[in-house]
């Protein structure tokens, strides 16, 4: 794993050990993903918000280190990528897949911010008589948080996509 590690430093990623099979990864004023190995799958786990997560927080696993690797690689030198009319920071999700993201922009509903608030309030009181105590962060994240895609020619529409790609919504802003 050190030799892969290896590729990163020299596009300038600092690789930081912070114990046998798990590194630091950083570029300054971006944010540390931690890459550890266990057993044969390789994780990516960027955790700023206690107790999260928060927008940007997340956990991922791979089963291959090449894939993990280009993902590192994509967090810190990839753009977000224009589909359907929506800026779509890719890049920084490794938990999404296109595929997905592709799935549910063909699905998409329109709502105005007051219905939105609304839906996400119902959304989020659900979820907390659902979840399990257990499992209360990431799981209640998955199911009750909408990360935001700006649109690249209406600024008054927003594209709000649940965390775990399961809904996604046109907002359009009351003025």
């Amino acid at each position: 794993m050190n030799k892969a590690l290896h590729y990163l430093a020299e596009k300038g990623i600092e690789i930081t050990q912070i114990a046998e099979q798990s590194f630091l990864c950083s570029l300054p004023g971006e944010l540390a993903i931690e890459f550890s190995q266990q057993k044969n799958n390789y994780f990516l786990k960027s955790w700023e918000k206690i107790p999260g997560p928060g927008q940007d927080d997340f956990m991922v696993g791979y089963a291959a280190l090449d894939e993990a690797l280009l993902a590192i690689w994509c967090f810190y030198f990839a753009k977000p990528i224009e589909i359907d009319g929506w800026v779509v920071p890719l890049h920084k999700r490794p938990f999404w897949t296109l595929s997905k993201f592709q799935y549910r922009l063909a699905n998409l509903a329109h709502l105005s911010e007051s219905q939105f608030e609304r839906l996400k309030e119902t959304r989020l009181r659900r979820s907390l008589q659902r979840v399990d105590k257990a499992e209360f962060g990431l799981k209640l994240a998955e199911i009750s948080q909408f990360l935001i895609c700006k649109s690249v020619s209406h600024s008054n529409l927003k594209l709000m996509v649940r965390r775990d790609l399961e809904e996604a919504y046109i907002v359009q802003e009351e003025r």
